[in-house]
């Protein structure tokens, strides 16, 4: 490790890269003169939900749009916002360690800059993938060297219209708090858009015996016990790694495929032409898209998950294999399959998210106003992808658009920065390789909608301008008269 020195330099350096490019900018929104009923009613521009990656991403962006008056609110404590040490499970990041992740493209900013400061470059050339932990690491050094404004513990749970602007209550520690905004960024990750998909064989079975793959388990919970996981995807086999590691009496894999998948078509969603052209595809393109990459099932596991397991004689993989129903044994569950019967003292689902905003209770006001994808999905591929048509259809930067034009003009002010955006925008919203594009695309479109929406105020600005740039009488080649 280089020292805290190193550390020191790259911070002074960020600060100086910048004032390069003019961040922070003088303010210039103009706030519009309120209805009496918020007279004196304090607001930020924009509220961010939610202080992982993508909220801290966003918030960043709008400082270099030169709105700060923003704030990120998180329902975790400080430094557990996040994925990445409470159930992201893999030992590594699956991505390029290259790629820009939150830094918006500056240098200084990027994990490459922190990691060498910290490790030096002899070790960055060495590294293949970035620890998981070590992620977690790098971000909580990004929010501190940007004095990114975040409140901890406090969870949404409404968001409504109020006036010309957005009313949002949350609870903080079991006490209501309200805050106002004009506008406001869902930056809520995988389950954002929806919650976790669950089973109906799982509806009535007690939930002290299964957990989702985005649930917090304490490892030792694993030691001696009998585990199944549901699903084969990424997360089953990082779950699968740590009941193993933890001493797990046995892991059995449920899957209802042939094989694993071995291809991940979404790392072909990581390049220029499709991070800044996606979303201006038609309906129909980008849901082809979508069901490419979809059609070989579950993101597969990576290799390291894979290496990770495969010496463990207690873990068995179950191939074309589904549960038909369970029992609940009192201490033990009974999965019967179409194949056989199992005895396990733990379920696993790695099932994946779905989109449903009916799960999102902080949005049970405005949701029934939203536009959905279901009428912009070609039916042939509704049929073969049926979630397609739960998707929000988001406006050009990630604002939700009106089911019925004209009864809800307040949703051009919410901004849906978290799974939901996928199938409007690609992936830019959560995953690392898009990040930068996708905050900067948000942040631009909320600068420009701010000045459209108050344009006879800059208008007005413009006009009332006064402040000469020089004083005439000063020169008096300006003042000679000419006979």
């Amino acid at each position: 490790m280089m020292g805290n020195q190193d550390l020191k330099a790259l911070e002074f350096q960020v600060q100086n890269d910048l004032l390069k490019i003019n961040i922070p900018l003088s303010p210039w929104v103009i706030n519009p003169s309120e209805p009496s009923e918020m007279a004196n009613t304090d607001f930020l521009d924009v509220a961010i939900i939610g202080g992982g990656m993508a909220g801290m991403a966003a918030s960043f962006a709008l400082m270099k749009e030169g709105i700060s008056n923003n704030k990120i609110f998180d329902e975790n404590p400080q430094n557990l916002e996040g994925p990445w040490i409470k159930y992201a499970r893999m030992n590594s990041l699956r991505s390029d360690k290259r790629f820009l992740g939150p830094s918006l493209g500056i240098p200084s900013l990027t994990f490459a800059s922190w990691y060498e400061a910290l490790y030096g470059k002899e070790s960055w050339e060495k590294l293949i993938y970035c620890p998981t932990k070590l992620w977690q690491d790098y971000l909580g050094w990004f929010r501190r060297v940007l004095k990114l404004p975040i409140e901890n513990k406090m969870t949404l749970v409404k968001l409504n219209p109020s006036a010309n602007l957005l009313e949002l209550t949350f609870h903080q520690e079991g006490h209501p708090v309200t805050v106002y905004a004009r506008k406001v960024i869902l930056a809520t990750g995988r389950e954002g858009s929806g919650g976790f998909d669950t089973p109906l064989y799982l509806k009535k079975i007690p939930k002290r015996f299964y957990a989702h793959t985005g649930e917090v388990i304490d490892p030792q919970f694993f030691y001696h016990k009998r585990i199944a996981i549901i699903g084969a995807g990424s997360s089953a086999f990082d779950a699968a790694g740590v009941a193993l590691e933890n001493g797990a009496e046995s892991v059995e894999m449920l899957v209802r495929r042939s094989a694993i998948s071995q291809i991940n078509k979404f790392s072909r969603f990581s390049y220029p032409g499709l991070e800044n052209g996606f979303y201006l595809l038609s309906d129909e393109m980008r849901c082809l898209f979508f069901a490419a990459a979809l059609k070989e099932g579950a993101v597969d596991p990576s290799k390291a998950a894979v290496e990770r397991i495969k010496d463990f004689e207690n873990f068995h993989i179950h191939y074309n294999t589904h549960i038909e129903h369970m029992v609940d044994n009192e201490n033990t569950l009974l999965l019967h399959t179409n194949k056989k019967t199992l005895e396990v003292d733990f379920i696993i689902m790695a099932t994946g998210y779905d989109i449903d905003l009916t799960k999102r209770a902080e949005l049970d006001g405005i949701r029934d106003a939203i536009l959905l994808w279901e009428n912009h999905v070609p039916k042939e591929l509704l049929q073969e992808f049926p979630k397609f048509r739960y998707f929000p259809y988001l406006g050009n930067h990630f604002e939700f658009l009106e089911a019925t034009p004209g009864t809800a003009p307040f949703l051009k002010n919410i901004h849906c920065f978290n799974y939901g955006a996928s199938l409007s925008h690609g992936l830019l919203s959560g995953d690392i390789p898009g990040l930068s594009v996708g905050a900067t695309r948000l942040a631009k479109g909320i600068a420009a909608d701010f000045f459209l929406s108050e344009s006879l105020l800059y208008l007005e600005k413009i006009k009332e301008w006064q402040t000469p740039d020089f004083n005439s009488l000063d020169y008096l080649s300006l003042n000679k008269k000419l006979e």
